[in-house]
């Protein structure tokens, strides 16, 4: 049976008028049976456990029920001398030479049958009545020696038990703020390399499948919602970070590959990326099931219209281009707002020009309606007759403006 904590602690010489502190061979050795324990000696060694016993009451606390909880505070500071509260320690012991460091555990009892394991809480102070912060929670991994690696700190949801139950989550929660306070912010940020070192990673992973068929977890980034009627939606950044002499750090999104299924796809919009083989974004669902894999790698569908806008200052140009391996604008679509021309450009030369009132064939050779592309026809003959008329018919059906049923 667990003892209910006592309601009394044993006191003597509280005001340690009268104490003195057995000699040193007493202390080591003790008293024997034919000795006689002096009345001071007797309130020094009975007032200073008497201390100890007021000193452990002021720190520990117990709730709702006495027998069984148990909690460990630091005394609160008295006055309006600006004093601190007491702080709480709980240290494990040092390793000795090669030997590792004592565990640290937090751990909570166990649920009884059917009853819910208790909770492990770790809360920082509130803050002061009138504008005082709250108190920060801080769990770091321990600073390594020499060359070891610093310490890790790992946060695990309980296994579940059974079949088909859930493990338990992980949940990092900001504190809620006061009336037309903002909410406070939950970071995860790697520690900076030192030196020639290398910044640390931050990893975000969910889990991997369980069997075979079965697909890995999701994972979500979730922005607030806008509060109230007129309330934007929060929303969602991701930085990489900046350089002075090398290289800025890129945002890399790679969906994942598979051995024998359809590769993962990036999919923006409120559905789930279902076409092509990269990059889809979607407003709504054309019906559409397929498409051609020469033009797959970006898809963008709607319900209705669809289209892409390329947007540039009012005499600057808006431009699409066709690269290989030798060259990078082997081909190019573009639009000049300087003069409100569309040009299309093959093997770096202009090809066609059209503007609000002119079209512009830059080619050396052209057909129309299927005929062989031919040069700039020269026509010849005679004018008096109809030889230059004949000529003018023959090239203009070579060219295939015109298809030439005339008769001598």
């Amino acid at each position: 049976m667990p003892l209910s904590r006592p309601s009394v602690i044993p006191t003597i010489d509280s005001n340690s008028t009268n104490r003195s502190a057995p000699p040193a061979g007493k202390q080591t050795d003790g008293y024997v049976n034919t000795d006689i324990f002096p009345a001071p000696e007797f309130n020094w060694t009975q007032g200073f456990t008497s201390d100890w016993l007021a000193w452990l009451d002021e720190r520990t606390a117990d709730g709702a029920t006495p027998a069984r909880d148990l909690a460990l505070q630091g005394v609160a500071a008295t006055g309006a001398s600006g004093d601190a509260g007491g702080f709480v320690t709980i240290t494990s012991g040092a390793g000795d030479l090669a030997g590792a460091g004592g565990d640290l555990g937090f751990v909570a009892g166990v649920g009884g049958v059917t009853g819910v394991g208790g909770a492990v809480a770790i809360t920082a102070g509130l803050g002061g009545a009138t504008s005082g912060a709250g108190g920060v929670v801080t769990i770091s991994g321990g600073a390594a020696a020499a060359d070891g690696a610093g310490g890790s700190v790992t946060i695990n949801g309980g296994a579940s038990v059974g079949t088909g139950i859930v493990g338990g989550g992980i949940f990092l929660n900001a504190g809620a703020p006061s009336t037309n306070g903002n909410g406070g912010a939950v970071s995860i940020s790697a520690a900076n390399g030192n030196g020639t070192g290398v910044g640390g990673q931050a990893s975000l992973s969910a889990g991997n499948g369980g069997a075979t068929d079965v697909p890995g977890g999701a994972l979500m980034l979730e922005s607030g919602n806008g509060g109230g009627t007129n309330g934007d939606g929060g929303q969602i950044q991701i930085f990489a970070g900046t350089a002075s002499a090398c290289d800025g750090g890129d945002v890399l999104i790679r969906p994942g590959d598979s051995t024998s299924g359809t590769d993962g796809r990036v999919g923006v919009g409120a559905f789930v990326p279902d076409l092509g083989l990269l990059m889809h974004l979607k407003t709504g669902d054309s019906g559409v099931t397929v498409v051609g894999v020469p033009s797959a790698e970006l898809v963008i569908e709607g319900s209705g219209g669809a289209g892409l806008t390329i947007a540039t200052g009012s005499t600057d140009n808006g431009s699409i281009a066709f690269a290989d391996s030798g060259n990078t604008t082997a081909g190019q679509i573009f639009y000049s707002h300087s003069d409100d021309a569309l040009i299309f450009q093959s093997d770096g030369s202009v090809q066609l020009r059209v503007s609000g009132t002119e079209i512009e064939v830059g080619v050396n050779s052209i057909g129309f309606f299927g005929a062989t592309p031919a040069t700039k026809p020269t026509v010849s003959g005679s004018r008096a007759g109809n030889a230059a008329l004949a000529d003018l018919l023959t090239e203009l059906a070579t060219l295939g403006l015109i298809t030439d049923s005339s008769s001598a």
